[in-house]
């Protein structure tokens, strides 16, 4: 357990850092705290943990990195233009549930009950699990 803390604390850093957020293209954060996020072709998911969470026992599961394809990228790239561009899901609150969404310079706010919002969470978890 406190190994799986100390991955997500420095995810959490690195994600913070100059440089990273330099280079990022793409960052999700879903409507539970977990973090996505883009660096080159690797794409790293930083799970919400218990000491971090409102409820102190809600966790996202285990830290995962995975190096995409050419073709997930393009998927991942698709897929987040299309919630930047479909504004009936878009929010001007974040309010629990909301998801936000960073693709290039664009940063969106998702609302917690868009189905578009739902099934690209859904792409997300299933394409880390993928090999």
């Amino acid at each position: 357990m406190q190994l799986k803390t100390e991955i997500c604390f420095c995810l959490m850093v690195l994600s913070l850092s100059p440089q990273c957020q330099k280079n990022m293209k793409f960052s999700y954060v879903d409507g539970s705290g977990n973090r996505y996020h883009l660096l080159d072709q690797q794409l790293t998911y930083a799970p919400m943990t218990p000491e971090h969470s409102s409820s102190g026992t809600y966790s996202g599961g285990d830290p995962a990195v995975k190096n995409l394809s050419k073709t997930e990228l393009s998927q991942l790239k698709e897929k987040a233009e299309g919630l930047v561009a479909d504004t009936t899901c878009h929010t001007q609150m974040r309010t629990m549930g909301t998801g936000t969404l960073r693709a290039g310079e664009k940063r969106v706010l998702l609302s917690y009950r868009c189905r578009s919002k739902q099934a690209f969470e859904s792409w997300l978890k299933a394409l880390l699990k993928e090999d």
